[in-house]
């Protein structure tokens, strides 16, 4: 009896596509446990555009300990503010959108926004949406659920 064997296509395991893609995340109130209505579209950690970012971020911080090696100096190490806007920046590039229930803009600080990188830059202040934002950017299972 000739049993065939069923092979496993490797390609299926690629993450790419479902973080380009995308997925909508609410933001769920600290205070009460309950969704708040407010939606972020974001891609994930293996898009191209956080890949990219990634790779540009790295390359530069070569260039620069190259550059300074090559002066004689230290290698300059960053700071934690240096490091906590690299990681808003990224969220930011890996935000594509937002909604506000049905609503394309949203209120923040008093202040009526529509999506841009730069107004997504000031809503990343808030570390309840930040944390949440950037943990499901690197959290795979929500963009492979099937």
């Amino acid at each position: 009896m000739n049993k065939e064997k069923k092979l496993f296509d490797i390609s299926s395991l690629d993450t790419r596509l479902a973080c380009n893609k995308g997925i909508e995340v609410e933001i769920i109130d600290p205070y009460t446990d309950q969704g708040s209505g407010l939606f972020f579209k974001i891609l994930g950690k293996d898009s191209d555009v956080c890949r990219n970012f990634l790779k540009k971020t790295e390359e530069s911080k070569r260039i620069k300990e190259a550059m300074a090696r090559r002066r004689g100096r230290d290698v300059e190490v960053s700071t934690l503010e240096q490091n906590e806007h690299e990681t808003i920046s990224l969220i930011a590039a890996c935000t594509i959108g937002w909604r506000m229930n049905d609503s394309e803009t949203i209120i923040c600080g008093g202040e009526e926004m529509t999506f841009s990188n730069e107004n997504m830059m000031k809503v990343l202040e808030n570390l309840t949406i930040r944390t949440t934002l950037g943990d499901s950017i690197f959290d795979i299972k929500l963009f492979t659920k099937r």
